[in-house]
């Protein structure tokens, strides 16, 4: 940063000033008035960056009060005269050198004050000053800048009154910044009209006011008012390294052209520096003018207009830098020099190993294909022909492309290990392998293998996410991001079928061996008629006579890997026996009777006749007693010997119940334990709906049973007493075995 202040109150951060006059007609246009119309022009420079005050005449600031001087009377003001509001303007600080940037935290304002007022033609010269104080506490060349103000003068010689001749004015606004170790001219020459002498040299800056802000237009105030007058002091350098001749440090160059007024340099040192000009104009060699002024220069660091700016990489202890391009032959510069607007032309060179390997651009961004990777040696000028210019030499390499490829050998649908390798054409110097939820770094140019138990994650089924990272020459790298399936399909020995020869109806049972069930797997089976099923294991029926062609498809990872596997031998489905046979007699059978049964299926079947579940023969044709009455079962089951289909057929025969019920004619109900029941007996215990009723001879209902094994005992239902001796009717009723209703009635006596 240029600037630091501390300054004391309401005083301005004055950097420069100067005065100038013009005589602009006679005193009320009268040339008997022997006096001229002056016009007086001060110019200030204050830094606007800093926290000093406004430009004088300003609101809430002193008014510029300007004090005019007879040589001759040095002592006697001869009038002061107050400066309006100055018209204010930015000025853009040229740093000497069109090739170097001026910093952005420079800011200087010019205030031109202007004043009309008569004085009179005398023969002594007059001094017109204006004094202010302060100056920057940053300077570094005078001793308290901060306690030192400034005066800005310009003397009316006799000559000049009597000549009628204007005060020279500086043409160029003074260097405010210069650039560290950067060479400068500026142009600090005057108005001259033909027949003039200018001498310019370098001169010391007067003081002027001081730091009393409290007596603020006292001779030591901040203001004075009226401004001393001449001889004016000399600010005093920080010797033995500043002095008048070298303001800007012993070390630093600076000069000012007698007879031009160019100031040319190159300073040495950084800061902020008080100089002072001084030109006097003599004619005939007659002194009509001596004209002064004093400023600041700031010495910062400064950029370049044009620089070459590449995206370069600097060798470590090296003073090379080097453009590196990944195995990509074409390379195209991205070119960010600055200032765009002062380049007017690009010059890029490249050599290669042999004399005749030279590529060049005139573009701003060159984009060179290099055909083959190498080092190259590069050249960037910016304004080969310009006066701005800059170059920059660099290196280009470019390493052979190493490129993250792999390669899987193996089948992921067989149980067998996956290799994984690196296939790339360069080997690297780093490989890095990152496995789902696991990493392994190796410079090793192979990977894991999957399928076995060294692998990170074992030998699950799955699709396995691994990423590549290889780095080769120069750091080039590369990697990729890749999905290794490994789905393998169970293997088994067979397909079991049981039974292996089937008839038309028979289940069969299809199976593999080893059961591969439980397995993550979706199989399909083919039976050859059409049909499938998704079932493992499973039974099916054949409906039709053939020869079948069975298979089973198994897939896994959702149909990453299928493999389909046949049945060794067509599948013979042949027609079953047919189970048939007849029985004699067959009408009216009953218990024990003898019946011939006869198998009409064929003599070449095994035969199986059963009664229920009670095995009874084994024989084409037996005789057999009926065991009981009712339904009998009767089934015969024939096998083929051959295949072992069977049939089986079943028959209910009819034997015709035989019911015996035996009913007393009398009874004595008299508890002597002999007859004192009316009971039925015999087979009472096949009948079904058993139902016993008792009536007197007029037919009043006197007992009812549903039990066959509860009889009546002679009492009443609706009394407390026992049935008189008389002659009842009874009437039984049931139903037989063929569900047909039957009924027994008669007459019972009872005996008392």
């Amino acid at each position: 940063m240029f600037y630091i202040f501390t300054t004391p109150l309401f005083a301005e951060h004055i950097i420069g000033g100067v005065m100038s006059y013009k005589i602009l007609r006679y005193t009320n246009n009268d040339p008997l008035s022997n006096s001229w119309r002056y016009k007086f022009t001060l110019k200030i420079y204050r830094d606007c960056q800093g926290s000093g005050a406004n430009f004088d005449s300003s609101p809430g600031t002193f008014a510029a009060n300007a004090t005019i001087y007879r040589l001759d009377q040095r002592n006697i003001p001869v009038k002061t005269i107050i400066f309006p509001l100055p018209s204010v303007v930015k000025i853009n600080p040229n740093p000497g050198n069109e090739c170097l940037k001026v910093p952005p935290n420079v800011c200087v304002e010019e205030g031109i004050y202007e004043l009309e007022t008569d004085l009179p033609i005398i023969d002594a010269a007059y001094v017109i000053s204006y004094q202010r104080c302060c100056r920057n506490i940053s300077i570094s060349n005078i001793v308290n800048p901060a306690l030192t103000g400034a005066t800005f003068s310009v003397e009316i010689s006799s000559a000049a009154q009597k000549a009628k001749l204007d005060s020279p004015e500086f043409l160029n606004f003074p260097p405010v910044v210069l650039c560290d170790g950067q060479s400068f001219d500026f142009d600090q020459s005057v108005t001259s009209i033909s027949g003039d002498s200018l001498v310019y040299s370098l001169a010391n800056p007067t003081t002027g006011g001081g730091p009393d802000n409290t007596n603020a237009k006292s001779a030591n105030g901040v203001a004075p008012d009226p401004d001393l007058p001449p001889p004016y002091n000399e600010v005093q350098y920080v010797g033995p390294t500043f002095t008048s001749a070298k303001p800007l440090g012993l070390n630093s160059i600076l000069t000012i052209h007698p007879r031009t007024g160019l100031i040319q340099g190159k300073p040495a040192l950084t800061g902020q520096f008080v100089l002072g000009i001084e030109v006097k104009r003599y004619r005939n060699g007659i002194l009509y003018h001596t004209l002064r002024r004093d400023f600041q220069i700031n010495v910062g660091n400064c950029d370049a207009k044009v620089k070459v700016n590449l995206p370069l990489t600097n060798v470590s202890g090296t003073s090379e830098s080097i453009f590196q391009n990944c195995g990509e032959t074409k390379v195209t510069f991205k070119n960010d020099s600055q200032d765009t607007s002062a380049i007017t032309s690009y010059n890029w060179t490249f050599t290669g190993a042999t004399p005749t390997q030279i590529f060049t651009s005139n573009q701003r961004n060159a984009t060179i294909d290099f055909l083959t990777s190498g080092i190259y040696n590069g050249k960037l000028v910016l304004n080969p022909t310009g006066t701005c210019k800059d170059s920059l030499s660099f290196k280009v390499v470019i390493p052979q492309k190493v490129k993250a490829e792999i390669q899987v050998k193996g089948d992921s649908c067989v149980a067998l290990p996956l290799n994984i390798t690196y296939k790339g054409l360069v080997k690297p110097t780093f490989i890095r392998w990152d496995w789902e939820r696991f990493s392994a770094t190796s410079n090793g140019l192979k990977g894991w293998v999957i399928g076995t138990d060294t692998f990170p994650i074992g030998t699950r089924s799955g699709s396995y996410t691994i990423q590549l990272l290889v780095v080769g020459e120069g750091n080039c790298r590369d990697s990729t991001i890749f999905k290794v399936p490994y789905y393998p399909i169970p293997v088994f020995a067979n397909i079991d079928v049981s039974p292996s020869d089937a008839c038309v109806g028979t289940p069969i049972k299809f199976s593999t061996n080893p059961d591969i069930s439980k397995e993550e797997l979706t199989v399909k089976w083919d039976f050859g008629d059409g049909k499938s099923s998704n079932v493992l294991p499973v039974t099916y029926n054949y409906t039709k006579v053939g020869l079948y062609k069975v298979s089973i498809t198994l897939t896994t990872g959702n149909g990453i890997c299928t493999k389909k596997v046949n049945l060794t031998n067509e599948l013979n489905i042949r027609n079953g026996p047919t189970a048939s046979f007849s029985y004699s007699p067959k009408e009216d059978l009953s218990l024990k009777q003898l019946v011939t049964f006869t198998s009409n299926s064929g003599n070449q079947l095994k035969h199986l006749w059963k009664n229920g579940d009670k095995r009874i023969d084994s024989t084409l044709n037996f005789s057999f007693a009926l065991p009981d009455t009712g339904f009998i079962p009767i089934s015969l089951q024939v096998t083929d010997i051959l295949t072992g289909c069977s049939d089986i057929i079943l028959q209910e025969i009819y034997v015709k119940p035989q019911v015996r019920i035996f009913i007393p004619n009398a009874f004595s109900p008299n508890f002597d334990g002999i007859n004192d029941e009316f009971i039925a007996s015999g087979d009472l215990e096949i009948l079904k709906d058993y139902k016993m009723q008792l009536f007197s001879r007029w037919g009043n209902p006197v007992f009812i049973s549903t039990d066959p094994k509860v009889g009546w005992d002679g009492s009443l239902t609706n009394a407390n007493q026992g049935a008189p001796s008389d002659t009842y009717i009874y009437i039984i009723s049931y139903t037989d075995n063929k569900g047909e209703k039957q009924y027994f009635s008669g007459t019972i006596l009872l005996m008392r």
